[in-house]
């Protein structure tokens, strides 16, 4: 039977999404993890006023299809998103460092912590390799 496939809604502020395959390593599940602990420890307020929202997407679904193409997701990754105004106007794929340091806590959630200001102050920060650095349509900063 036939099912029409609604897209990804991105959330006003910014969208920390983990994305994983239908089946989790325990790298994805170390991921998610650190970036939930790195939320908790660092952004909270911001969370608790709904500015940063934090979810999850499985990058095999046919749903996310589109949001994976446009920020090259073909692995277990932490995307960053941010949208104003009802549109994305800034993003990051930071699968390369995340599994990087995935075995290192302190050093996951400080890159992580580091990435989340950087585009909160609308800019983003050099990533060796990243598949996707950056998209932005004006200067203006951001909450």
């Amino acid at each position: 039977e036939f099912r029409s496939v609604e897209p990804i809604q991105l959330a006003e502020g910014l969208n920390v999404i983990c994305a994983h395959a239908t089946v989790r390593c325990t790298a994805c599940m170390t991921m998610e993890l650190l970036a939930r602990e790195t939320l908790d420890e660092s952004f909270k307020d911001a969370v608790d006023a709904g500015k940063i929202v934090f979810r999850g997407i499985n990058y095999e679904r046919p749903e996310v299809s589109e949001f994976c193409s446009e920020y090259k997701v073909a692995t277990a990754s932490i995307v960053l998103v941010l949208v104003q105004d009802g549109k994305a106007v800034a993003g990051v794929n930071l699968a390369n460092e995340a599994w990087k340091l995935h075995t290192d806590a302190s050093a996951f959630k400080g890159m992580l912590k580091e990435q989340i200001e950087s585009i909160i102050q609308g800019k983003v920060l050099e990533i060796d390799g990243s598949p996707d650095e950056i998209i932005f349509d004006d200067d203006e900063l951001f909450f």
